[in-house]
């Protein structure tokens, strides 16, 4: 840690250059120690002590509030002090890349210093480049390694899925909305491709539920441009008039192909909806 080497202010005189690039980036004062709070993952009282030079600052953190703003932590520290590498001086909380499983999270890490024959601590960090990587300490790579105290990961919220309902007769479109509302989605019906093409140009979509025929136009260019949009919604094609012969089932098989989308006839079951759109949802995300 940048422990009081050089005299009893150093943590006071840190704290100062602190102070003021947060007042450089326009951050009000009373807010000071929040924003430390949220930079650094710290409880409001650590973050009070630090801003007030009470406690002392790490490189670590000293370069995770200055990068937090685009700036270079050389302004916050003393030259003798700034000569050390974080993996040096490691104590203290930074930001990581936690590896569980093959996959990636990123996380902040509490960080100790280097690890010990006679300590066996549940996670350990590798200093790669200018990043620490955290992973549990039975799967870690070869490499010098640090002792991990503590792992926070903000989980981010994950909302209901939105689907747009596309279908000229409004008590089908109303059927299929109230029972996606009921489990679990967020629906909204459109009885034109007008309406529903002009709102897709600012909202977007988990999926899509179009009916192939509206008004005898077919949803051929739609769909094009449902599949265009970024990021390129699930896209279910509803159809009840290939039996009259109205929609023709080649050129409907064509654009299921070319745009690997599924086809639904009516009536709908919804039940087997719900859980292909759980099912191809999921999959997305995983």
């Amino acid at each position: 840690m940048l422990e009081n080497q050089d005299g009893p202010d150093d943590a006071g005189s840190i704290a100062q250059r602190v102070r003021q690039l947060l007042e450089s980036q326009g951050v009000a004062k009373r807010q000071y120690a929040t924003e430390i709070q949220r930079i650094l993952g710290l409880s409001y009282s650590q973050a009070l002590r630090k801003i007030k030079g009470e406690n002392p600052w790490t490189i670590l953190q000293l370069r995770a509030v200055a990068a937090e703003y685009g700036e270079s932590a050389a302004q916050l520290v003393a030259d003798d002090a700034s000569q050390g590498s974080e993996a040096e001086s490691p104590d203290g909380v930074a930001r990581a890349s936690l590896t569980i499983g093959g996959r990636d999270y990123e996380c902040q890490a509490e960080i100790g210093g280097r690890l010990s024959a006679n300590r066996s601590p549940e996670f350990v960090a590798i200093m790669s480049g200018d990043r620490w990587h955290v992973f549990p300490r039975d799967a870690a790579p070869a490499g010098e390694k640090f002792e991990v105290y503590r792992i926070s990961i903000q989980v981010r919220e994950i909302s209901d899925p939105a689907v747009a309902v596309v279908d000229d007769d409004p008590a089908i479109t109303e059927q299929i909305c109230s029972y996606l509302n009921r489990t679990g989605f967020i629906a909204k019906g459109y009885t034109s491709y007008r309406s529903f093409l002009a709102e897709l140009k600012s909202a977007s979509f988990d999926a899509v539920i179009i009916d192939w025929l509206l008004d005898g136009i077919t949803a051929r260019y739609p769909i094009e441009e449902i599949i265009s949009s970024a990021p390129a919604p699930l896209v279910y094609l509803l159809t009840g008039k290939i039996a009259t012969g109205e929609a023709s089932e080649v050129e409907m098989a064509e654009i299921i192909q070319k745009y690997d989308i599924s086809a639904l006839e009516k009536p709908l079951r919804l039940p087997w909806l719900v859980a292909d759109l759980n099912r191809r949802l999921n999959q997305r995300r995983d």
